[in-house]
C-alpha cells in the first residue's frame, strides 16, 4: 500500500512520524525529569550556621584553653607553696618589709624587676617559712597589694612601691598587669582583643579582692570601668 502511493504522499508520511515519535520522547524525558528531580545546593547557606561538627570543636576548643588556665594558674598556687616551705627561701627573695616596721600599712604598688613576672607573698606570721598567708601571687608586670599593721610581705623578683605620682603608669600601651581606675588608666568604655587564644580581664572594687567581674576572653569584647575600680588583664589588648 505505501509502495503505491505518490512520492509526495510518501514524504508528508514519513515527516508526520518523525513529528509524533519527536513529541512522544520529549512527554516521556519531562516526565522522567519530574519524577527524579536533580540535587541543588542553597547559596544562600548562612555562613554563621556551622555543622554541628564544627560546633562540637570549637567548644572542646574552649573547654581546653580554660582548663589550660586553670592547671597554670595551679601551677603557679604550687610555686608560690614550694618557695614558702623552702628552707633556702633567703635565697629566692629578693625583699622584705615588716609592716610597722619597715613600712607603714597601707596600699602599695609591687613591681616585676623579672622578665615581666615576679611574686609576693604576705603573711601575719614572724616566722617566713610557715605556710598560712593571707595571700601569694605570681603576677606579670605590676598590681596594687593592700598592707596592714603586722603583716609582712615577701618579694621574689619584685620590689615594693610606694603609690604616688611616680608610680602612675605611663606606657603607650597597656600591657598585662593591674590598673588602678582613674589613676593608671582612664574610667569608660574599652574593647578587649585577645592577643593570643584567650585571655583573662578582672575587675575589682580593691587591690586583691571583692571581684566583681572575671572573664576569659576568646574573641572581641567590651567593657566599662569606673573611677576607683582596679582592673586586671592578661594576654588581651586594651583599646580605648
Amino acid at each position: 500500500m505505501f509502495s503505491s502511493l505518490s512520492m509526495k504522499s510518501k514524504m508528508i508520511l514519513i515527516v508526520g512520524f518523525i513529528l509524533i515519535c519527536s513529541v512522544i520522547g520529549l512527554g516521556v524525558f519531562f516526565g522522567l525529569s519530574n519524577a527524579f528531580p536533580k540535587k541543588t545546593h542553597s547559596e544562600n547557606k548562612s555562613s554563621d550556621v556551622l555543622p554541628k561538627e564544627d560546633i562540637k570543636k570549637e567548644d572542646e576548643v574552649k573547654k581546653e584553653v580554660k582548663e589550660q588556665s586553670q592547671e597554670d594558674e595551679n601551677s603557679k598556687s604550687k610555686k608560690a607553696m614550694a618557695l614558702i616551705e623552702d628552707n633556702d627561701i633567703d635565697y629566692y627573695i629578693s625583699k622584705s618589709y615588716k609592716v610597722g616596721t619597715d613600712i607603714d600599712a597601707g596600699i602599695y604598688k609591687v613591681v616585676s624587676d623579672g622578665e615581666n613576672s615576679g611574686q609576693y607573698t604576705i603573711t601575719d606570721k614572724n616566722n617566713k617559712n610557715e605556710v598560712d598567708f593571707y595571700e601569694g601571687k605570681i603576677f606579670f608586670n605590676f598590681r596594687y597589694v593592700e598592707l596592714k599593721e603586722n603583716e609582712s610581705i615577701y618579694l621574689v623578683d619584685a620590689d615594693l612601691v610606694k603609690v604616688d605620682e611616680n608610680s602612675r603608669y605611663s606606657g603607650d600601651k597597656y600591657i598585662s598587669g593591674q590598673y588602678k581606675v582613674g589613676f593608671d588608666i582612664p574610667p569608660g568604655s574599652y574593647k578587649l582583643v585577645p592577643t593570643g587564644q584567650a585571655g583573662y580581664v578582672e575587675i575589682s572594687t580593691s587591690p586583691m579582692s571583692d571581684v566583681i567581674f572575671s572573664r576569659y576572653v576568646e574573641k572581641e569584647a567590651y567593657i566599662e570601668i569606673k573611677q576607683g575600680q582596679y582592673l586586671t588583664i592578661s594576654g588581651v589588648d586594651v583599646i580605648r
